[in-house]
């Protein structure tokens, strides 16, 4: 038997054969540490990025009272008419000549892309619109229904039976993705 001196750790080996499983041994160890230490990291990595559905609006049941439905009828402002807005204005009638006059875009086809930012009436800064053959009309501070009432009262003076169709011309902007808050603008 020879006595040897190894580098673990100044750990004395008497016999060669012991030398070479202690060299498998320590390797043996050293990997089953670093699979343990691998392990340890992985789970860390899942459980840490683990949201409940709960917290995922996305993931909520159609049941639940919080819905999108219910949040945009309860939380929606009522738009009401400012200075500078943009209106659109179309007046129905069963005259199409008479609804032709007072109408500021064309007949037919061409109709289908229609930008209506080039057809709106725009809102003066003292809250007026300026009408064809009407003149000008307050509307400032006025839903859209109510200035649609408005708008109908001052043609009935010229138009029988006619329907007035009102809305805002880019009004809205709808809003979604990782933002604090979601929803129309």
């Amino acid at each position: 038997m020879s006595f040897f001196f190894s580098s673990f750790g100044g750990i004395k080996i008497t016999k060669k054969t012991n030398f070479k499983h202690s060299l498998m041994n320590t390797y043996l160890i050293k990997q089953i540490r670093g699979l343990f230490f691998l392990f340890f990291i992985i789970s860390v990595f899942i459980l840490s990025s683990c949201v409940p559905q709960k917290l995922v609006r996305y993931v909520q049941p159609r049941d639940e009272e919080d819905t999108l439905n219910t949040f945009i009828v309860k939380h929606r402002p009522i738009n009401t008419v400012k200075p500078f807005d943009n209106l659109y204005i179309k007046i129905i009638s069963p005259d199409q000549s008479t609804s032709q006059m007072f109408n500021s875009e064309s007949d037919g086809a061409a109709n289908t892309n229609v930008n209506y930012h080039m057809i709106s009436y725009t809102v003066s800064d003292s809250g007026y619109i300026d009408f064809p053959f009407v003149g000008q009309m307050y509307v400032e501070g006025l839903t859209i229904l109510e200035a649609k009432n408005v708008i109908q009262n001052e043609l009935s003076q010229y138009i029988s039976n006619a329907a007035v169709v009102v809305k805002f011309v880019g009004k809205s902007i709808t809003v979604l993705g990782e933002v604090r808050q979601q929803g129309e603008l």
